[in-house]
């Protein structure tokens, strides 16, 4: 399991808009950690409030106001975001003591079902609901999340896939040469962009 501290303590370099250094937790029940794309932790009782406030000492951090987390959600540029997958990848290669000989990269999308009128919570006909479609890319011997990309309701499963997808294997391939890598999709995934990405790529 990776551990999440560096890339908390790391939010405020890339949340220049956004957040004021040091400021991530909120003092309230309701507490969320900032994530790539708008995805979020939310806590909604006393006992893990505790234990997210217990977090922020152990990184000397003062905690944020309403109105950080606020300007978190709305103003968060695409760079901002690219610049906070960038920091799980980094995270990811960072945390590994010796170079693995097999990476397996999971590529899923996932639904995240909304109850308002939320910018665009679109219908999802496959899931029968409104709903956000996150493309989330996992390194799967881990679990740990390399990419994750907010996506609007409607978006089909292979919607910006190839992009993300990419940008991972570059990254992991540049870092471990010699590993075998392997890239697995559900057939929603089973577009001419995508082999062609993985037989550019060399991956299986």
């Amino acid at each position: 399991m990776m551990d999440p501290r560096p890339i908390i303590a790391s939010l405020p370099e890339h949340l220049r808009s956004c957040v004021q250094p040091g400021h991530l937790l909120s003092r309230s029940t309701t507490l969320r950690i900032g994530g790539p794309a708008g995805l979020f932790c939310r806590v909604h009782n006393p006992e893990a409030a505790s234990r997210f406030q217990a977090l922020a000492r152990d990184l000397d951090t003062p905690l944020a106001c309403q109105a950080t987390l606020t300007r978190l959600e709305n103003r968060v540029s695409r760079r901002e975001i690219d610049e906070l997958n960038k920091l799980l990848l980094d995270t990811f290669i960072a945390a590994r003591r010796r170079a693995p000989k097999v990476l397996f990269i999971d590529v899923d999308p996932t639904d995240d079902p909304c109850h308002g009128s939320q910018q665009l919570a679109l219908f999802q006909g496959h899931f029968g609901q409104h709903m956000y479609h996150p493309l989330l890319v996992i390194e799967g011997k881990s679990g740990c999340i390399l990419s994750a990309v907010l996506r609007k309701g409607n978006a089909s499963a292979a919607q910006g896939a190839r992009g993300q997808v990419n940008r991972v294997l570059r990254r992991l391939q540049r870092a471990y040469r010699r590993a075998r890598v392997v890239v697995r999709a559900d057939a929603g995934f089973a577009t001419p962009e995508m082999y062609e990405l993985c037989e550019g790529r060399k991956v299986e």
